[in-house]
């Protein structure tokens, strides 16, 4: 995972991706209750906690966030990587790594963006996302997606078309710029293949005054989201 977020919402466990793919066991990549970044996984394929010890709470600011799962890799640190604004986080609150090759339960089917919902239990994203980029099949680093601006010395987004033409995006992979020409109530996969459309659900929106790169970006209200 790849993308840009500027949050508006704070203190509360807000989901970026959240996956499930038959009931008995699922992942999510999420904004945790103490404003950390995190990936955590529980279920039938095995626990995975892992999460930044540095805290993200600044509403103006927007962070380019990654997360890496590498299973096969033999060193357990390197099964889950977690990157901020282009920096491995080394410095972390959690480290449950998956075993050697085990299955996970992203890239089966990716629920929601923005949003777990359960009985008795909403967790929403409040904020900005832009620059959404799914990789299935490749362990990539943040230089793919982004690069250090020579005069401001600031990470900023790659051109998306140098973007598309050095990544491949796999069987599930898919790209979601958030730009204006989407339609207004669905994002649309645009890596070229069409792979995936997301409907928008509740309060999810493009906004055309507050981008990260681009002509848009999509606003979620943080109540019910994609």
């Amino acid at each position: 995972l790849s993308v840009w977020m500027k949050r508006s919402k704070f203190n509360s466990r807000q989901m970026i991706v959240r996956a499930d793919p038959d009931g008995s066991h699922f992942g999510t990549i999420q904004w945790d209750t103490d404003n950390v970044f995190r990936l955590w996984q529980a279920g039938s394929y095995g626990a995975i906690d892992v999460k930044t010890s540095a805290v993200y709470r600044d509403p103006s600011a927007w962070y380019h966030l990654m997360c890496v799962v590498d299973t096969p890799a033999a060193t357990s640190s390197d099964r889950v990587k977690l990157y901020v604004n282009g920096e491995l986080q080394t410095a972390l609150g959690a480290t449950t790594y998956p075993g050697q090759n085990t299955t996970t339960a992203f890239n089966y089917d990716h629920d929601t963006f923005g949003i777990f919902d359960t009985p008795g239990d909403v967790e929403t994203f409040g904020g900005y996302a832009s620059e959404l980029y799914w990789i299935d099949g490749s362990a990539l680093t943040p230089g793919f997606f982004g690069e250090t601006n020579a005069q401001t010395n600031q990470w900023q987004p790659t051109n998306p078309t140098d973007i598309k033409q050095a990544v491949t995006f796999g069987t599930n992979g898919f790209y979601l710029p958030f730009s204006n020409d989407a339609l207004a109530a669905s994002f649309t996969d645009s890596s070229d293949r069409s792979v995936h459309t997301l409907t928008a659900v509740g309060g999810a929106e493009l906004d055309t005054a507050i981008k990260k790169i681009g002509t848009a970006s999509g606003l979620f209200d943080g109540t019910d989201d994609v």
